[in-house]
């Protein structure tokens, strides 16, 4: 699973901007505090323009929206549908990541495929995340 380079988040107005990354603290190694979203815009364009990842980028970028997210569980040939949620349009996900909802009914997800573009608006989503359970004690 890809990892988030920075967080964003918002203490009485002001835009904190916290490197999470081992690349991030390389660049900024402490917490940067701007007054307003406008801006921290800047700074996060910037960044974005690297190839590092913010989480809770909609937070100072007015044009980034979050996508709508289906997850399935392949059963044989088929799809099963468990559950949706947003999440950011460059999918965090990668193959054989395990899914961090944890252990549920002893068993964990395992992501065989992840689906975007026109194929996952075909499955009613911006990007479909395609599952495998396995025994969670298997592992």
């Amino acid at each position: 699973m890809k990892k988030w380079d920075y967080e964003i988040t918002v203490t009485e107005g002001q835009r904190n901007i916290i490197p999470r990354s081992a690349r991030a603290r390389e660049r900024t190694p402490e917490t940067v505090v701007f007054p307003d979203a406008p801006s921290a815009f800047e700074f996060v364009n910037a960044e974005v323009r690297e190839g590092l990842l913010f989480s809770n980028r909609d937070f100072v970028d007015p044009s980034y929206r979050r996508v709508r997210y289906g997850y399935f569980v392949k059963e044989g040939d088929r799809f099963l549908p468990a559950g949706s949620d947003y999440g950011p349009p460059d999918p965090m996900y990668e193959p054989e990541d395990v899914h961090p909802s944890g252990p549920k009914n002893g068993k964990i997800a395992i992501v065989r495929e992840v689906i975007t573009g026109d194929a996952a608006r075909r499955m009613g989503f911006d990007v479909a995340i395609v599952l495998e359970e396995r025994d969670a004690t298997a592992n």
